[in-house]
């Protein structure tokens, strides 16, 4: 059982750990940001579905269950409920390629 359980245990602490040190070492926001939630804290506001500040581990693994089935939807082309080699590939690809694509976009934005 623990075995089963380690894993995910291990993930979720190395998905809130960089948001604590962050909050903790952050320089005080640009003018323009204060008021505007950061990354972080937009995902974290998501995850805690009952808003109480903390997020359960029903929270944590609802939000996980769905972008795990977006996911799949996205690589099963045919929509037969099965994933294949290619289909795996082909949807790689196409991450790839969008990743690749929004960050020559972002290149082209000026630094403020």
């Amino acid at each position: 059982m623990l075995n089963r359980i380690m894993p995910f245990a291990l993930s979720a602490l190395f998905a809130f750990v960089p948001l604590c040190a962050s909050a903790q070492t952050a320089s005080a926001p640009a003018p323009a940001e204060v008021g505007k939630p950061s990354k972080a804290e937009e995902r974290f506001n998501k995850v805690d579905s009952d808003h109480n500040g903390a997020i359960s581990k029903e929270e944590f693994t609802a939000e996980s269950k769905e972008r795990a089935e977006k996911r799949f939807k996205e690589i099963d082309a045919n929509a037969d409920g099965q994933a294949t080699k290619e289909e795996m590939k082909a949807a790689s690809e196409a991450r790839k390629k969008a990743r690749q694509a929004r960050r020559a976009e972002m290149a082209k934005k000026p630094k403020q």
